[in-house]
């Protein structure tokens, strides 16, 4: 038998950004707005995408915040807005409440969202156009509901967001990733 080699694949791990997330109440079980902030690095992918990129939301402790619609009531699967392919200014709005950033024109509008449950974590998924994504060495806000519950620490991360890569070249790159505690408990 002879091998030889077909090529070499590197693994890194995504670059680690700031991020922060700040409650309007700690009264455990109130749905209430809370701020996910992040501020993205000096990293050139941000403007060398070809294609649309994706923002995405990761709430990885569900037993202490669990994501909530704007309605109050809290995030449940919905079969019509959980894939790329159905992403929609629809979700962006049952999703979403405010959208902030320190760039002179502010944050990019999403050209739609959507969100599903990935191994237990809720993930909810903002999509840009093409051209029309995060900027490099920005300050981001996203203001949502959510559902703080007994047990939330400010020495947890609980929420997760990831900025990602091109979705049709490199659609499983990650440019960066923040992980976010609360900011009182």
């Amino acid at each position: 038998a002879t091998s030889s080699t077909a090529g070499t694949l590197l693994i890194t791990d995504a670059s680690i950004m700031p991020a922060n997330l700040y409650l309007t109440t700690i009264e455990p079980g109130t749905v209430a707005p809370v701020v996910l902030s992040f501020t993205t690095a000096a990293n050139g992918r941000y403007t060398q995408a070809l294609d649309a990129m994706r923002l995405k939301v990761s709430f990885v402790q569900e037993a202490l915040i669990a994501p909530a619609f704007r309605d109050g009531t809290l995030v449940v699967a919905d079969t019509s807005s959980d894939s790329l392919s159905e992403a929609s200014q629809n979700a962006c709005g049952r999703l979403f409440l405010e959208l902030h950033t320190d760039d002179s024109i502010g944050f990019p509008v999403p050209d739609g969202c959507y969100f599903n449950k990935d191994e237990g974590d809720w993930d909810l998924y903002m999509v840009f156009n093409k051209g029309n994504g995060l900027k490099p060495a920005t300050l981001y806000e996203v203001v949502m509901n959510a559902k703080a519950l007994a047990g939330l620490s400010t020495l947890v991360d609980v929420i997760e967001i990831w900025s990602m890569d091109d979705i049709v070249n490199k659609g499983s790159d990650v440019l960066e990733v923040g992980r976010a505690r609360a900011n009182k408990a």
